[in-house]
């Protein structure tokens, strides 16, 4: 009888972290963006979004935002994985350049989107000011 008990615990921990560790992956973040902003030369207007992964499964792969005002969503790029995975939330990194924010960078505990690598800006001799960059936390 021991031995059965122990086994039926041991699956139901084991489908406890499995359905744990889906719901990680496929987490969608909230940000309330209060500027107007752009993404891949795509302009959006300050409000409230959703940014994730498009697939449920894998925190690899195309990541979109939805406007949740409008409904309407749009693929940003292709993730990768391995994010911050010491933090429970997120951000959303903006630059500021001649007055128009552009995201640079999205960090999650699931996954990284990078839409300028950093080895790009340092050739450049691109340098930013504190005030030049904006972090959004974002929320589960």
């Amino acid at each position: 009888m021991k031995g059965f008990l122990k086994s039926v615990l041991l699956t139901s921990l084991t489908f406890v972290f499995g359905v744990a560790a889906n719901a990680q992956i496929g987490a969608q973040y909230r940000a309330e963006i209060p500027f107007d902003f752009q993404i891949n030369g795509v302009f959006y207007k300050a409000g409230k979004y959703l940014v994730g992964p498009m697939r449920q499964s894998s925190s690899a792969g195309p990541v979109t935002i939805l406007d949740l005002k409008t409904g309407r969503s749009k693929i940003i790029a292709n993730s990768t994985t391995g994010g911050d995975s010491q933090k429970n939330t997120g951000k959303m990194i903006f630059v500021r350049k001649s007055g128009t924010f552009t995201l640079e960078q999205i960090l999650t505990p699931t996954f990284e989107l990078r839409l300028r690598p950093k080895s790009v800006s340092r050739l450049a001799g691109v340098v930013h000011n504190r005030d030049d960059l904006v972090v959004i936390n974002l929320t589960n």
